[in-house]
């Protein structure tokens, strides 16, 4: 989760369009490498804290 907070605080100034399909595609790395039958909760939480570090740096 870290790495997340540290990547979008430091991309935020980027353009929108420019930084979404990266941060796609961390996300579907990361679905990738966890992604397991009986962990779609955990994974629905890292998607869940993702959104919400997006929303509060995307909103300062």
């Amino acid at each position: 989760m870290s790495e997340f907070y540290r990547w979008i605080k430091y991309n935020r100034s980027k353009p929108f369009l420019e930084t979404m399909p990266v941060l796609k595609r961390k996300l579907l790395g990361c679905q990738n490498y966890l992604g397991l039958p009986d962990n779609s909760r955990s994974l629905s939480r890292i998607y869940n804290v993702v959104l919400h570090i997006l929303y509060k740096w995307l909103n300062r």
